[in-house]
């Protein structure tokens, strides 16, 4: 099943350890899904990833009983 059908790239920064993207996830539900991510890279090769985003956003909106 797909869920992510495309992007909206904000920002996009980094030096020699860090890199960091900013962009707003688009699903069936939804086009405004923000999200962040943080790269830390040694030696060329990404070692950790942090991820940020609003899950409330990105699940479709359910009927309470």
């Amino acid at each position: 099943m797909t869920v992510l059908t495309g992007l909206t790239d904000f920002a996009s920064l980094g030096d020699g350890s860090t890199a960091v993207l900013y962009y707003c996830n688009h699903t069936s539900f939804t086009s405004t899904a923000p999200a962040a991510e943080c790269f830390t890279v040694v030696d060329g090769k990404i070692v950790e990833i942090h991820l940020v985003f609003d899950r409330m956003s990105s699940a479709p909106i359910t009927e309470k009983d």
